[in-house]
């Protein structure tokens, strides 16, 4: 449904074909239509409204139109839009208001010039040293301050004051010079200017660090307070004492204050006025106390506000604003312009919102004007979202952060957060200042920026009204989530595209920008290269470099002249620009389906992100980006051609089984399609915009529920023993912690986890002995997903957790299978669980698997009373050779927990949760003999003696399989039941549970766990007792 446009600046209708808003504008040639900001915001927020009938087809199609507005700067009938700020530009000056602050100090001195008291560091703290460049160079010896190593020395209370200590004749500050500092130079000066204090000192820097470590190993280094009657003696101490020293000499002091403007905010027409706002920021100095050499230099700051409006930067104007506010000529205001700051330049451009047509900057004058070291015009719009964190002056987000989000998460993202922040903002009218910044002497702070007025803005910044200013963000947050939305709930085969990914990244490029200063590194350059539309090299110049004009007409507001440099493409003939007063992206492919990734238009061929561009926006490697979604799948080979894996010299086959081979059928098999489970489909792509090679071929293998849940589980089986860890270099006894298989043709399969001599499976390990049933479903839970659809989380970091289990293909292909279980198919993922646990109940023994990770190979010092370590005596015997035993945590069913030996001799493990823990091994010499069967399983006595005892439990076994059959049923009868009277669905262990209907599904349950062991318990002990199958003796019967 085509979107019909306003051509004519008094159309008055909303309505277009079909009821659909038209989008307002004035057509200016080439297909393109011209909006102002307050436009391009009606039209996206009449694509906004929801109509009362809107169908699901309805709003996807609304939502798409909206997106591509937003980020392809396309009108839904296709039109181009161009925002022009042409007609918010300032023409008068009525009602603008000024203001003037002091806003922070930068200073250098060889003594301390403090009335007041100082908070003094006891262990330099290097967390706080000056990194960033203020752009002040040190008279003494000419290298900019933040070049020579320093460290936070004191504190003062005022405007957030820190007083550093920098050694110029230091190579780097470690923690090899904060000693010889406390040693030699600070705790005798404190000694020498006020002796009692020096019982407050501990004697060596070694031994404060003691003092202030915690038992984690944190180290908190403490404080004292040093009164400022003794300040100026304290500073002339430490100097004469450093000057004793050959790499300390030449010591000075560096100053600094930050964040006064809303204290010292005064009229800067008022004389008066002016010298009482510096004396109240100057009140923790002493200026008579600074030598001649010394160097104070002051910030000063000028605002301009008019109520309603946020008044915005021309980017066309730098130069003319750097000639009027420096006082220098077009020429040389040019000069500086130019000269870019990534190129060892002193000019650099802020472009504010994603508009490059708007845009704060900075510069160094250096010689063309020697008293300003620094000046920044920006606007104040972005102290809403200002916050200091990694490097970052303002909030952001990564593409990680999105891609693996839950898409039905309780906490909102980033994007409804800025939403909602944009839309307050709007409504509570936070307007925008114009700042000017200065940083001066201390002896022109008084004078410097007067010569601003009124009429400064005028002609050199748009006034923009505040509500489209904040709406114009919004929208432009709701078009980027929605497509966000759309990318992390497609199928992780779609997101792993290099479209999609590049896609992903750019919008989050494009949020930072929206509220931030866009990054202008290689990546970044290569991502715009990526992301940008293209167009040939002629129209390029007018466009990237600033060499031409507009190409669609001459009276607009074009500002193209200081857009960001971008890499020439391989291909000279095309290169990217930006042609829409917004950034936009090069053509999207959406699709219909709400299921299908948006990614971008390959028709064309493009080149997206290479892996390494992707491993630094996504903070890892390509390959483990697209094994943590779960796009690769599993191993699975025939028997013919097997796949080998190997890693730490193991090697393992991951086979397909041949029905034929078990005649009886695999114990293993699933059965959930018959009793109608299904897995939804894939979401299906057109892919039309595709090469036939490059298109994705849907996996048959998928499309049946239990062949894929019985690939998977072998996987997890496989997977978790190729986890085991190696051993460690100091366990000089053992190469591994574990046998190794027989041979290569041995599949990892769930033979080794119900073996119940653990001898032949480990060479050492640890067992857990406690509460064996809680340990045995909290590891069961930590393995299969329990009942979330996300990865681990580290507590500490937060970030995904890639220690085991994101790194196993299983984990992720159950995470992305349970993801596409949502809603009406929550039920199946119910059953999936069920059915899994009903087999890993068969196993002897699991991984003690935690939040942390699937193995653990904890320390053992025999005191803990909750695990015991075998083979008996080795712990004993590392200890005596200095070593700490540590060996792989497991777990034991309680199933099987009295059943369970090492060599031939049985491990006793108490299985309560409340009475005294222990474990111990009784004598090797009883023979062990498999487990008998439980009394309600009889041995049949009817089968001939010369036969084989196979044969004649094989009817029991049939038995068992068809009363496992009919349990599965009657389960499903009965869980349709308990939907009906909304009892609640036993998952795990509802036997508390006083609902009649829940007690029988609970109690259903048990019984098929019960049919399955038993079936597994008669395999074993068959083939156990009678080997391969032969004739058994009379005597051994």
């Amino acid at each position: 449904m085509p979107f019909t446009e306003d051509t004519s600046e008094d159309s008055g209708s909303e309505e277009g074909e079909a009821g659909i808003p038209r989008f307002p504008g004035r057509p200016m040639g080439r297909n393109a239509l011209r909006l102002t900001l307050g436009n391009f915001v009606e039209g996206c927020a009449r694509l906004m409204l929801i109509p009362e009938d809107e169908t699901d087809e309805a709003a996807v199609l609304r939502n798409t139109y909206l997106a591509r507005a937003v980020l392809e700067g396309i009108t839904p009938s296709g039109n181009l839009m161009t925002i022009d700020f042409s007609s918010s530009i300032l023409q008068n000056h009525e009602g603008i208001r000024l203001e003037r602050d002091q806003d922070s100090l930068i200073a250098h001195s060889r003594n301390l010039p403090y009335e007041c008291d100082l908070t003094i560091f006891v262990i330099p703290r290097e967390c706080d040293s000056l990194q960033k460049p203020v752009h002040i160079t040190a008279s003494f010896n000419y290298r900019e301050l933040s070049t020579i190593p320093n460290c936070a020395f004191a504190q003062f209370s005022a405007y957030h004051g820190l007083v550093r200590v920098a050694f110029p004749r230091l190579a780097a500050m470690d923690g090899a010079a904060s000693e010889k500092f406390y040693d030699d130079i600070l705790r005798p000066a404190f000694r020498d200017v006020f002796p009692p204090s020096a019982v407050e000192w501990m004697p060596t820097y070694s031994s404060e660090v003691f003092r202030t470590t915690y038992r984690n190993n944190r180290v908190v280094p403490g404080s004292r307070l040093w009164p400022s009657a003794l300040v100026p003696a304290l500073g002339r101490k430490i100097i004469e004492i450093a000057d004793t020293f050959e790499w300390s000499k030449d010591l000075f002091f560096v100053h600094s204050m930050r964040g006064a403007r809303l204290a010292t905010v005064h009229n800067p027409s008022d004389p008066v006025d002016r010298q009482i706002a510096l004396q109240d920021f100057m009140t923790p100095f002493d200026p008579q106390q600074l030598s001649p050499a010394d160097e104070m230099w002051v910030d000063i700051g000028f605002n301009f506000h008019l109520p309603g409006v946020c008044l915005q930067p021309r980017t066309s104007q730098h130069a003319d604003m750097v000639s009027r506010i420096l006082g220098v000529t077009a020429e040389d205001a040019r000069v500086l312009t130019r000269l870019q700051a990534g190129n060892r330049g002193a000019y650099h451009q802020d472009i504010n919102a994603a508009f490059p047509q708007l845009s704060g900057f900075g510069v160094v004058p250096g010689d063309i004007s020697p008293r300003i070291k620094y000046l920044q015009v920006y606007t104040t719009d972005k102290h809403v979202t200002a916050h200091l964190e990694k490097g970052h002056t303002a909030k952001w987000v990564e593409p990680q952060d999105v891609l693996f989000q839950s898409p039905d998460a309780t906490k909102e993202d980033f994007f409804s957060q800025m939403i909602a922040l944009c839309s307050q903002s709007a409504c509570e009218g936070i307007d925008g200042k114009l700042r000017v910044e200065v940083r001066v002497p201390y002896a022109d702070s008084d004078q410097a920026l007067l010569h601003l007025t009124r009429e400064f803005p005028a002609n050199f910044c748009c006034a923009i009204p505040t509500r489209d200013w904040w709406y114009g963000k919004m929208v432009r947050y709701v078009g980027i989530r929605y497509c966000a939305l759309r990318i992390i709930q497609a199928s992780p085969r779609l997101q792993a595209r290099e479209s999609v990914l590049t896609l992903l990244v750019f919008l989050c490029y494009l949020a930072n920008s929206l509220i931030n200063r866009p990054k202008h590194g290689q990546h970044e350059h290569k991502l715009l290269r990526a992301s940008l539309p293209i167009t040939p090299n002629r129209l390029a110049a007018g466009l990237v470099d600033g060499r031409g004009g507009d190409p669609y007409s001459g009276d607009i507001d074009s500002d193209e002249d200081d857009l960001p440099q971008l890499p020439p493409s391989q291909d000279r003939h095309l290169r990217p620009y930006l042609d829409h007063g917004m950034f936009v992206s090069r053509p999207l492919k959406f699709t219909p389906n709400r299921l299908n990734a948006p990614r971008f238009d390959e028709s064309e061929y493009r080149p997206g992100l290479d892996p390494r561009s992707l491993a630094y926006f996504f903070k890892m490697g390509h390959d483990q980006l697209i094994q943590k979604l779960g796009a690769i799948k599993l191993p699975v080979a025939d028997a013919q051609h097997p796949t080998r894996q190997s890693r730490n010299n193991r090697t393992l086959r991951l086979l397909e089984r041949d029905p034929d081979d078990n005649p009886a059928g695999d114990p293993l098999q699933f059965d959930l399609e018959r009793l109608g489970f299904r897995i939804p489909e894939a979401p299906v792509d057109d892919e039309d915009d595709l090469h036939p090679e490059e298109r994705i071929i849907p996996n048959p293998e998928e499309q049946h529920l239990d062949e894929y849940l019985l690939t998977l589980f072998r996987s997890m089986m496989a997977q978790l023993h190729r986890k085991i860890p190696t051993a460690n270099n100091r366990q000089f006894d053992i190469e591994n912690y574990h046998r190794p298989l027989i041979s290569e043709d041995e599949v990892a399969d769930e033979s080794i986890y119900r073996k119940l001599d653990l001898g032949e499976v480990w060479e050492t390990c640890q067992i857990r002995i406690s509460a064996l049933q809680d340990l045995w479903d909290s590891a069961f839970f930590h393995l299969v997903l329990k009942e979330t659809s996300e990865f681990r989380r580290n507590p500490s970091t937060g970030r995904a957790d890639t220690k085991h289990y994101s790194t196993c293909t299983y984990y992720t292909q159950f995470y992305a299978l349970i993801s596409r279980l949502r809603g009406p198919n929550h039920d199946t993922a119910v059953a999936i669980r069920r059915e899994f646990k009903s087999r890993i109940d068969t196993f002897t023994w699991l991984p003690w698997a935690t939040k942390e990770g699937i193995w653990s190979t904890g320390s053992y010092n025999g005191r803990n009373g909750k695990r015991i370590m075998l083979p008996p005596g080795r712990s004993d015997r590392l200890r005596a050779q200095n070593t700490t035993p540590c060996a792989p945590v497991i777990v034991v069913n309680p199933r099987f927990a009295r059943n369970i030996t090492w060599s031939g001799a049985r491990i006793l493990l108490d299985q309560s949760s409340d009475s005294p823990v222990s474990g111990s091994l009784e004598s090797g010499n009883e023979q062990h003999h498999p487990p008998t069967p439980p009394r309600t399983l009889h041995t049949p006595l009817n089968y001939q003696r010369t036969g084989s005892l196979a044969e004649a439990m094989q009817p029991l076994v049939e038995c068992l399989r068809a009363s496992l059959i009919r349990c599965r049923e009657e389960l499903s009868v009965l869980e349709t039941a308990a939907k009906a009277t909304e009892a609640p669905h036993p998952i795990w262990n509802c036997g508390t549970s006083l609902d009649s209907v829940a007690h029988a599904v609970w109690e259903m349950e048990r019984r098929v766990v019960f049919f399955t062991t038993q079936i597994m318990v008669c395999e074993g002990f068959m083939a156990q007792v009678v080997g391969n199958d032969g004739p058994v003796a009379p005597e051994n019967e």
